[in-house]
């Protein structure tokens, strides 16, 4: 039903929560019953099993083709994509907001990931990383099942761009990060949030 955080770095599966005069009285899914007060608890998650993001799921296809062709360890480092951290390191920031979840990708970059049955929508906020505009821009390609759902321009000077796809009975979604007008310079997409849910 729910995962519950704590800052200490506690973690708790709970089927059942109960507010009590001690705190959360939390019951595990084989039965085990503990409290914790309600001061040391930072997060209730109650999307398990109805939201998959990306960044914890391992693509099928994950392809980096630089703009220059080159063959190197230090190159394939610099262009692969980043899983909740920006291209350089640190939180995703777009909007001057930063975000703990999502994917930092370079032009030319291609992932494919299977979705698991029952999940209907894509969504996720789209833009150049903060750290960069307002320069870069890149062309956002995102089929599913080959599919066309969305084809869009997004420069530097945009404002994040939220994204919401009808997913529903496809098998396999592609994401696209390709070239735009400026070429690979800046050109740090980020899609924060990037998620499918039931």
């Amino acid at each position: 039903v729910c995962t519950v955080t704590g800052a200490d770095g506690f973690r708790f599966a709970a089927q059942k929560i109960e507010l009590g005069e001690n705190g959360l009285r939390l019951i595990g899914l084989t039965g085990l019953e503990i409290v914790r007060p309600l001061s040391a608890v930072e997060r209730l998650d109650f999307s398990a099993g109805k939201i998959q993001y990306l960044s914890d799921l391992k693509p099928e296809v994950s392809r980096w083709t630089p703009f220059f062709p080159v063959s190197s360890a230090v190159a394939a480092e610099f262009g692969r994509p980043r899983n909740d951290q920006s291209q350089e390191g640190g939180p995703l920031k777009l909007g001057g907001k930063d975000f703990e979840k999502g994917l930092a990708l370079r032009s030319k970059t291609e992932l494919v990931y299977r979705i698991p049955a029952g999940y209907s929508r894509f969504e996720a906020l789209a833009g150049i990383d903060d750290r960069v505009r307002d320069g870069g821009r890149v062309r956002l390609v995102i089929p599913a099942d080959e599919r066309p759902l969305l084809d869009a321009s997004i420069s530097g000077n945009d404002k994040p761009t939220p994204v919401s796809l009808d997913i529903a009975g496809a098998r396999r979604l592609k994401i696209v990060v390709d070239y735009g007008d400026d070429q690979d310079f800046s050109d740090y997409l980020d899609l924060c949030e990037a998620r499918i849910i039931k």
